[in-house]
């Protein structure tokens, strides 16, 4: 399913525009004195972009009668300073005669910045059919003040917006994601876009880009859409060249339908973020909980996602398999979402168990959120849905951040201990030992950088949002990072932090063997086991996990997850007797011994 706007990667490229209600500080006496101050705070050589005194004289004119007349008039100023304070003035408007469009149009021509959300503020057609126009052919695109002007016109843009979809002139490429974005903030005026729309998808067979594109924008209608399932459910059965759009529609409508998508989709693809979809459209969702509960058992990060996505649709039946995940010591952050799960399910037939990790876990937060999840079961009624989608982002990703800050341990009691079983290289002591290890591999990077330009320097290059920032594909040399010598070849590990890593065999005979594709951090022998340390912290993922690398008959190399770190790791070392302590960005200091027991690390005066 298409996402149109992920929470935490969409970053508004506007600063929000302040209530002036709250924040215009002492009202002017008249307008001219308000025209004189904001005259006077127009410095030669000010930013004209950052709100400054004359900003702030401009909201004062709002706040005088006759105040918006005189703002605009002020967006002729020969001084583009007074003119773009004057559009910042308007942008915070409650209200704009209708009869002041013609100067803010020759307002819009002279790029003024702000001005474009002063059009959301002028109640006419007109004025909402500028927005729209304006917002399409916008630079910035999502974010930007023509896209705000459009969402907050709400209901009077509608009309336009549908007339852009029928694109009855050649669409740009991008221009249905751009309508979805606005619709998906529009909420909840956008519900009189969902009937003109599925006219539209039914009026377009032979277009199939059109109608395509036309259920891009009604998945972006959320619950406000729902009066148009069952007409969504004709055309999936009518139009097979349509099912995979006409599915998106569904789940983004959060249809009763989700469910079934959902668990088709999970079994043929492994990605996590299916998962997070199915969680948001919530109880929607419950038909696949049978698929998602099997997903607890995997040895791999997709069952702390399944653990978090059990609890938002509401899949009771889950709760036994949650109870024997919140049990398990090995992957703190699974028995963490398993206890959220629990409580999220107002699962009082787990109290006996929340109470036992409460009391034993070995990791503190863990411990935590089984009281906490006791508490909330004993009150009643579970947690409450998320009230925005922002809202289900930070909860859902919650599972990211365990316990916030977890004090390390920085004078620890476990002795520290040579490893001399097996020979091992690093970066800073054995450069040219491991330039001679380099292995083929693939970098993927992410930007809006000039097409032509990347291609020449041999990255091929795939659009993949409105937006029109590109994935990057180049191939490289890498020389790894860390190197452990093996019977015929070496484990090696490359780590480019937030462009990827890998663990790679290479062998003595020139053949490559690519275990994983992540991030390693170190190699070790913990008691007889090989073990790759690996993980990144970077913007808001903060992960790491032990994998042991053995060798499978027939002499095939393979690495699986052994323990799941609380966080990244930054910096790992052999103590006494053989265990490995590791130190994690932000989760405090852990003990992994070679039966697998973990704990938190000693500290000295603690």
């Amino acid at each position: 399913m298409l996402k149109l706007i992920p929470a935490f990667f969409l970053v508004a490229i506007s600063l929000p525009v302040e209530d002036w209600r709250s924040s215009v500080g002492e009202p002017c006496q008249n307008v001219e004195a308000c025209l004189k101050a904001q005259r006077a705070a127009a410095i030669p050589g000010l930013e004209v972009r950052v709100p400054n005194a004359a900003f702030d004289s401009a909201k004062r004119l709002l706040t005088v009668t006759g105040g918006v007349e005189a703002l605009v008039e002020l967006l002729s100023d020969p001084d583009k300073r007074v003119a773009t304070s004057a559009a910042y003035g308007l942008s915070n408007a409650h209200v704009i005669d209708a009869r002041h469009l013609p100067a803010i149009v020759r307002g819009l021509d002279r790029e003024l910045d702000w001005l474009p959300r002063a059009l959301a503020r002028i109640d006419s057609n007109e004025a909402a059919r500028e927005a729209v126009d304006r917002y399409l052919i916008s630079e910035s695109g999502p974010g930007s003040p023509e896209f705000y002007a459009v969402t907050e016109s709400g209901a009077r843009a509608i009309p336009f917006i549908v007339e852009h979809a029928r694109c009855r002139k050649t669409c740009l490429e991008q221009t249905y994601g751009l309508l979805a974005y606005a619709l998906e903030e529009m909420s909840p005026e956008r519900r009189f876009a969902a009937r003109p729309l599925m006219q539209l998808v039914r009026n377009q067979q032979d277009q199939p880009e059109v109608a395509g594109g036309t259920l891009l924008m009604i998945s972006a209608l959320g619950t406000d859409g729902l009066s148009i399932e069952t007409d969504l459910l004709r055309e999936y059965a009518n139009s097979p060249h349509l099912r995979l759009q006409v599915e998106n529609a569904l789940i983004g409508i959060h249809s009763m339908s989700s469910g079934d998508i959902f668990a088709k989709r999970i079994s043929e693809q492994r990605d996590e973020f299916v998962l997070r979809d199915l969680a948001e459209v919530g109880a929607a969702g419950r038909s696949a909980g049978p698929t998602v509960t099997p997903l607890l058992e995997e040895a791999s990060e997709r069952r702390v996602w399944a653990a978090t996505t059990l609890g938002f649709i509401g899949y009771r039946e889950a709760i036994p398999a949650l109870v024997r995940t919140l049990e398990q010591p090995v992957d703190p952050l699974l028995a963490w979402a398993s206890a959220n799960a629990l409580a999220r399910l107002d699962a009082r037939e787990a109290s006996e168990a929340l109470a036992l990790v409460a009391d034993t876990h070995w990791y503190p937060p863990v411990r935590d959120a089984a009281k906490d999840a006791l508490r909330v079961i004993q009150a009643g009624g579970g947690v409450p849905p998320p009230a925005s989608r922002n809202e289900f982002f930070q909860q859902y990703t919650a599972f990211m951040d365990i316990g916030g800050e977890v004090p390390k341990c920085d004078d620890v009691l476990e002795s520290s201990r040579v490893d001399n079983r097996m020979q091992k290289l690093l970066r800073d002591t054995s450069e040219d030992a491991l330039k001679r290890l380099a292995y083929p591999t693939v970098v993927l990077s992410y930007g809006a950088s000039d097409a032509q330009e990347q291609r020449a320097a041999g990255k091929d290059i795939i659009t993949i949002d409105a937006r029109n920032i590109r994935e990057y594909r180049e191939s490289i040399e890498q020389t790894p990072d860390v190197a452990l010598r093996l019977d015929d070849g070496w484990l090696v590990g490359g780590n480019r932090g937030e462009w990827g890593g890998e663990l790679v065999v290479v062998g003595d005979d020139g053949t490559f063997q690519t275990l994983l594709e992540k991030n390693v951090r170190d190699l070790h022998l913990v008691g007889d086991r090989i073990v790759a340390v690996v993980g990144l912290a970077h913007l808001g993922l903060n992960a790491g996990s032990l994998y042991e690398v053995h060798r499978e008959p027939g002499n095939e190399w393979t690495a699986s997850i052994w323990r799941v770190l609380p966080g990244a790791p930054v910096t790992a070392r052999p103590v006494q007797p053989e265990g490995l302590l590791i130190e994690t960005v932000r989760k405090g200091s852990v003990v992994v011994l070679p039966n697998g027991e973990m704990r938190m690390a000693r500290c000295r005066g603690s």
